[in-house]
C-alpha cells in the first residue's frame, strides 16, 4: 500500500507531484486452504483495499457494500455439464426408449433428430418435448429416482467437485439455486435432493402425463439471467456478492449477472471469453485432493 497515492496520482488525473510516499506491506492473504470460507476471503480482500486506498478512489456504493453487514448471497448452478456429468434428459430418454421401444412416438423422435440439425435451438427443444406427449411423468422419472437413491450412482452422475462447492456455499449460509434448461418435472427431484431452489423450463402436465407443450420461455440465455435477477430480488439477495456456475454459452448471460462467476470445464473459445470477462475457470480434476 502506498500512502499518499492520491497526491501522486489524483483521481481523474495522471499529473505527478513531488510528494513523500510511505509504503506499507500488509501480511499476505491466503486465498485458498482446505475448508476455508470463500466469503470471508473475499471480504478480507475488499476490506484491505478499502483500508488503504483513499476514500476518493472508492465509489460510495462500493464502500457501503464492503462494510455492509448481513449481506445475503445466492449461489446459482447450471445442471447439465456443471452439476451433472451428462445430460439428464438424454439419460431418461434412453432408459424410456429401451423399455418402451414399440410404443414410443418415433415420428416425433425423427422430427426432433432432424430439428437438431436444421432448426434453431428453441424450435428443436419444443420438437423434443412433443415427443413426450402422453408419456406418464412418474414412469418416465422412475430411473432418476433409483439413481438419486444410490450413493454410488450419485457419485457417478454428479461432479464431486461441484458438490464440494455447493457444500461450501451451504455452510456459509448462501442460498442454493438450480437454474436449468431441463424441464421442471425432470429437474425437480435433483433440486430437492440437494436442497436447492429450482428455476427451470415449465412443461404442461395433463392427468399425470406430459402433454408435449412447453409453457413460457425455455430457461436458457437471457431467460436464465432474468430468472436469477428475479429470484435475487424476491429473496433479498445481493447479485454483487452472489455466485454463479455454468459450463456453456447458454449460461453466459446468467454468469454476467453476478460478480463471482465461474465456468466449469468450458471449451476453449468459451474459456477465452470468460477470462476476458474476469470469470474464474475450473477444471474438475483440480479438486481431486479434496475427496
Amino acid at each position: 500500500t502506498i500512502v499518499g497515492i492520491d497526491k501522486l496520482f489524483p483521481v481523474g488525473s495522471f499529473i505527478i507531484r513531488p510528494v513523500e510516499v510511505n509504503i506499507i506491506i500488509e501480511p499476505a492473504i491466503k486465498l485458498w486452504g482446505e475448508r476455508r470460507n470463500l466469503n470471508d476471503d473475499l471480504l478480507l480482500i475488499e476490506q484491505t483495499i478499502a483500508k488503504h486506498l483513499p476514500k476518493s478512489y472508492l465509489p460510495d456504493d462500493s464502500r457501503e457494500l464492503i462494510f455492509k453487514e448481513n449481506v445475503r448471497r445466492g449461489a446459482f448452478f447450471d445442471l447439465d455439464g456443471t452439476l451433472a456429468r451428462g445430460n439428464i434428459f438424454e439419460i431418461l430418454m434412453g432408459a424410456w426408449l429401451t423399455k418402451h421401444f414399440r410404443l414410443f412416438n418415433f415420428s416425433e423422435i425423427a422430427r426432433a433428430l432432424v430439428g437438431g440439425i436444421r432448426l434453431k435451438h428453441a424450435a428443436w427443444y419444443q420438437a423434443v418435448m412433443r415427443s413426450l406427449k402422453d408419456v406418464p411423468v412418474k414412469e418416465f422419472l422412475a430411473p432418476l429416482e433409483v439413481l438419486l437413491a444410490s450413493k454410488s450412482e450419485r457419485a457417478r452422475l454428479f461432479f464431486s467437485e461441484t458438490r464440494i462447492l455447493m457444500e461450501h456455499h451451504r455452510q456459509e449460509g448462501n442460498e442454493l439455486f438450480l437454474v436449468t434448461e431441463e424441464p421442471e418435472p425432470i429437474a425437480r427431484p435433483i433440486a430437492d435432493a440437494f436442497g436447492m431452489t429450482l428455476l427451470a423450463t415449465k412443461l404442461e402436465i395433463k392427468e399425470g402425463c406430459f402433454s408435449g407443450r412447453v409453457l413460457g420461455r425455455i430457461m436458457k440465455d437471457d431467460e436464465k439471467r432474468e430468472a436469477l435477477i428475479r429470484a435475487a430480488q424476491e429473496r433479498g439477495l445481493d447479485c454483487r456478492k452472489s455466485f454463479a456456475y455454468g459450463n456453456s454459452w447458454h449460461d453466459l448471460a446468467m454468469l454476467k449477472a453476478v460478480t463471482h462467476a465461474t465456468l466449469i470445464n468450458p471449451g476453449r473459445r468459451l474459456a477465452r471469453k470468460g477470462e476476458a470477462l474476469g470469470m474464474h475457470i475450473i477444471r474438475t480434476k483440480i479438486f481431486r485432493s479434496f475427496e
